[in-house]
């Protein structure tokens, strides 16, 4: 038997009676001993029975609202933290107090609030704390590119791709792929059960170009997809680059010599030559001078007129076909190259001058001398 007496004072010493009653009347009373009327007083006490493992699972997008009962005596002060810092209150993310319990609110959730959510009591009695995990889990982010082709035929094509940085905190399931041709905007699917991270589309249409996508799933939906390069169902190489802009490494006046780099890319197949064109500077008409495929990096194009100006460009072949024209080399003039002077001689030297004297080129190439080029260096590892 048990009776709440109220509205008693703090701090006071108070003493009480308990007497019987029946039809007869009452019982002698039974005297308590004396108490003085004060709080309580108990440590912190968080209840998690309701929250499984402390943890909790949300997909992103929900509301997250944990209510949490808290004993103690007098009323603790509470705090929460993310990971190691104080929880930020904000409208999306904040927690209350009430005189019962702490509730932490986290609205619109998204991956990032994942992590542990530490939270604290506090009274005079002292401090407790306890740790919340929380996961928010959701579609996975796009696999890792870039879509690597693996093979290239005419009637097929095998490519690869890695698994997403991001599964959305569940295991990738499966992967969807999908293709379209180049010419149209519709996506057909061509997997959606697709376990590894490799695919063989086959029954390809030579010559037509294609491109494929993919997707990953997990038990949330499918994520956003990585999309490749085109290609097109052909042989496995291309025809190759461009060759470099020829350089021209000599000049006489029926003739002039160039060179140049090879592609940067052969298109997958050796290089088997390489076609030379000319024209002449005024004209837009490019000429083959080339009989036969060049198998150097050089080449003499001769039987050119005297004084005038020609351009040269290169085009390189492997058995896919022939590449696109290199840029066109600077226009030069066909001259006979012009005799060195004869060798400097100083004539006075002082602290800041030297005086030079030279002769004039035996041959000056057909044409008056107009001037010369003097240039100087620093000894004994200057530059000109």
């Amino acid at each position: 038997l048990e009776c709440v007496v109220k509205n008693l004072t703090e701090n006071e010493e108070y003493t009480f009676q308990v007497m019987a009653v029946n039809s007869a009347g009452r019982s002698d009373p039974r005297e308590s001993r004396p108490v003085v009327v004060k709080e309580q007083m108990m440590l912190p006490e968080f209840d998690l029975r309701g929250i499984y493992q402390k943890t909790i699972i949300a997909r992103a997008g929900d509301n997250i609202k944990v209510e949490i009962p808290v004993l103690g005596r007098p009323r603790p002060t509470i705090t929460w933290k993310k990971e190691d810092q104080l929880l930020k209150q904000t409208q999306r993310i904040n927690y209350e107090n009430t005189a019962t319990a702490t509730i932490l609110n986290i609205n619109e959730c998204t991956r990032n609030d994942s992590g542990r959510y530490p939270v604290s009591a506090k009274n005079i009695v002292g401090e407790v704390s306890d740790v919340l995990t929380v996961h928010v889990h959701d579609v996975p982010g796009p696999p890792t590119g870039p879509i690597r082709f693996e093979e290239v035929s005419s009637e097929f094509v095998t490519f690869s791709w890695e698994p997403p940085l991001n599964d959305g905190g569940v295991p990738i399931s499966n992967y969807v792929v999908e293709m379209r041709k180049t010419d149209s905007t519709a996506w057909a699917e061509l997997a959606t059960t697709v376990i590894r991270t490799t695919y063989k589309a086959a029954h390809l249409t030579t010559g037509t170009e294609y491109q494929f996508r993919v997707k990953a799933q997990n038990r949330y939906g499918s994520g956003p997809a990585i999309s490749s390069e085109n290609v097109i169902a052909s042989y496995p190489f291309k025809v190759p680059g461009p060759p470099g802009t020829p350089q021209v490494i000599a000049v006489t006046k029926d003739s002039i010599s160039i060179s140049w780099h090879e592609p940067l890319t052969d298109g997958g197949s050796p290089i088997l030559g390489y076609h030379i064109e000319r024209k002449e500077r005024n004209s837009i008409l490019w000429q083959t001078v080339s009989k036969a495929l060049i198998s150097g990096n050089t080449f003499k194009s001769s039987g050119l007129m005297d004084g005038i100006a020609y351009e040269f460009r290169v085009i390189a072949e492997n058995l896919a076909g022939k590449s696109k024209p290199s840029k066109p080399s600077e226009p030069t003039l066909a001259l006979d190259p012009i005799d060195p002077p004869g060798k400097p001689i100083p004539l006075n030297i002082t602290r800041h001058a030297v005086a030079l004297k030279w002769t004039k080129p035996e041959y000056n190439g057909g044409f008056k001398i107009t001037g010369y080029t003097v240039e100087k260096r620093d000894l004994p590892n200057g530059r000109w």
